[in-house]
């Protein structure tokens, strides 16, 4: 038989394969090359690329699915093919998502939600702080569960404080102004909070 008539895969293909693969690297160094090398080719080719990997992705390790999400722009399309995936490539990617990073044009409440619901609660406030900052409503119960379950981590200093104590203040002077909101829970909070004054 004639070798040509063999089929072959393009070599883009193959390097498509090993970069991905690379998202599952223990050296930090790799792993982070990979997901660069995703971004640049999502930039450049946009979701029908991403689209032909990520039907795929069901197979592959969590670590590998998650990171290649986390490539990808934070936007809706992305939260549902976390969700698509479920389990812990679900998990990996809201637990790595940066919230300050969710466009406008995203559902920024669906990504709060989804965040409270799987414990990443003070990332949670950073997405509802964001809504709010751009004066769009967000849902009051959301707001105080997502205050509610939000305990920082005790080692947080610096930066990462600051703005836990400037979401935190934001969303509470948010609740104050709605009538919706429940008081009782709302006080509760502010006792449970008082230490970070």
């Amino acid at each position: 038989r004639d070798l040509h008539s063999f089929p072959t895969r393009r070599s883009s293909d193959l390097l498509a394969d090993s970069m991905v693969a690379e998202l599952d690297s223990v050296a930090s160094v790799r792993w982070q090359a990979a997901r660069g090398w995703v971004a640049g080719r999502f930039a450049a080719a946009g979701w029908p690329w991403a689209t032909t990997h990520l039907e795929n992705a069901g197979t592959w390790p969590a670590s590998r699915a998650a990171g290649f999400l986390l490539a990808l722009p934070p936007d809706d399309r992305s939260f549902d093919w976390a969700d698509q995936l479920r389990g812990e490539a679900r998990e990996r990617y809201w637990a790595n998502v940066q919230p300050y990073s969710i466009p406008a044009g995203a559902d920024r409440e669906r990504a709060a939600r989804t965040l409270v619901e799987l414990g990443h609660a003070v990332s949670a406030l950073a997405t509802l702080a964001m809504i709010v900052h751009n004066r769009v409503p967000a849902d009051p119960g959301l707001v105080t569960d997502a205050l509610a379950e939000a305990a920082p981590d005790p080692d947080m200093r610096g930066n990462a404080l600051t703005m836990f104590v400037h979401n935190v203040t934001s969303l509470l002077d948010y609740l104050d102004g709605r009538p919706d909101a429940d008081r009782h829970r709302l006080a509760m909070i502010e006792r449970q909070i008082a230490p970070l004054d």
